[in-house]
């Protein structure tokens, strides 16, 4: 990872230092070299999880605020960031519940690769956890309507810009 995506070493500086402030060249590697190593590590243990080979560790947090939420009996909405093992976070419910979970989520570029991970998620997670993709079909809207009004949950990845979309820095 830290020769693969070197090139991306400018950006990770420049996000990380309205967080964390200004450093030098040397705080700058080792802040770099420290998300690219945590981003390794995400990156592999999501896949030996998918692939069955471990089991991740849940401890969730804030249950009573949670469980009084989703005693309510209608749909949910979720939203979370495209970090470390998100699947994870959003197939906890149909884990621990047995509640379908409807995630959308951003395309792969290629169309074999998004089968690929769409079969791991969906055969680690099991038949409740269902994955959208968001294409520009105006259908999906319908069908996660349909998902709320059933009392399913709907989690939505916030944090990533569509393909056919466009970013503004704000500060």
């Amino acid at each position: 990872f830290f020769v693969a995506l070197r090139s991306i070493r400018p950006a990770l500086e420049k996000n990380l230092e309205p967080v964390l402030g200004p450093t030098n060249w040397w705080g700058q590697r080792v802040r770099t070299d420290k998300t690219l190593h945590t981003f390794a590590r995400c990156l592999t243990e999501r896949y030996e999880n998918l692939a069955g080979s471990r089991t991740i560790e849940t401890i969730p947090e804030n249950l009573e605020t949670w469980s009084k939420v989703n005693d309510g009996g209608g749909g949910l909405i979720v939203v979370s960031a495209h970090v470390g093992n998100w699947e994870v976070g959003s197939g906890l419910p149909t884990m621990h519940e047995q509640r379908r979970v409807n995630v959308v989520r951003e395309a792969e570029m290629d169309p074999e690769a998004q089968e690929f991970i769409r079969g791991l998620i969906t055969e680690r997670m099991g038949g409740l956890y269902t994955t959208h993709f968001a294409t520009g079909n105006p259908r999906l809207a319908i069908d996660l309507s349909i998902a709320l009004e059933r009392g399913e949950i709907v989690a939505l990845q916030i944090d990533r810009p569509m393909s056919r979309g466009h970013t503004v820095d704000v500060q």
